[in-house]
């Protein structure tokens, strides 16, 4: 039997307060944990939001979406899984799912931690670390026309740019070197200058988010602009 449980009353089974507003509906992660006296005061804090939980009681599963407000690292995701899992209910296979804001939820997970029983906390977008690694490597020697970064589809940077008249695209996925190719710009769409056979193409949205557009015209993933 399958249980699934709104946004609002996963927080009252997670021990918040039924009469709080929808808004306060976060709990904080910190790192070091708050026991540890050498702490400092400026650490900074990610908060997170259950987005969905379902239970399969005859499979003895639970399927957890949550929300980060910020990236955190393989210990605050240990930490943090195992507080969602305990405060929940602990069932045979646990599975959560960590998001990033503008993430799908469903077309890829930022992190896992499962628990079936044996505990795997894994990371599999970028870190905080590759990510800041890539957008540092967009540099350009040119006129930038914007700057995005994708998280879920392929955690890369990404740089259009004009020099001598012409377009171009620099790219830098996850642990990777910049790869810059031609481009053709007409307003805010960009094509490639080659045909790669794919048909796909960006085009810069009226929220200034980079869509990723297949050969039938529909937008499948965006990047967000780089402040």
């Amino acid at each position: 039997m399958n249980i699934k449980y709104s946004p609002f009353a996963l927080f009252c089974l997670l021990g918040t307060a039924c009469s709080e507003s929808p808004s306060s509906e976060t709990s904080a992660v910190n790192a070091p944990v708050a026991s540890d006296a050498t702490a400092s005061a400026t650490d900074s804090k990610a908060t997170y939001r259950i987005l969905d939980l379902t239970k399969n009681e005859d499979a003895g599963k639970l399927n957890v979406d949550v929300l980060l407000s910020k990236k955190v690292d393989e210990t605050q995701l240990k930490q943090l899984g195992l507080r969602i899992k305990d405060s929940i209910g602990s069932y045979q296979k646990n599975y959560l799912f960590f998001y990033l804001n503008g993430m799908k939820v469903g077309s890829g997970a930022w992190a896992t931690a499962n628990y079936t029983p044996d505990e795997e906390i894994r990371v599999l977008g970028a870190t905080q670390a590759e990510e800041d690694s890539s957008k540092s490597k967009l540099r350009v020697d040119g006129k930038v026309l914007g700057k995005w970064y994708d998280e879920q589809r392929s955690n890369s940077g990404l740089a259009f740019y004009e020099k001598d008249g012409k377009c171009f695209l620099k790219r830098v996925y996850k642990g990777g070197t910049p790869i810059t190719t031609r481009f053709v710009r007409t307003g805010n769409t960009f094509k490639p200058k080659e045909d790669t056979g794919l048909g796909e193409y960006f085009v810069v949205q009226e929220d200034g988010t980079l869509g990723f557009v297949n050969d039938e015209g529909k937008v499948f993933g965006q990047a967000f602009p780089i402040k």
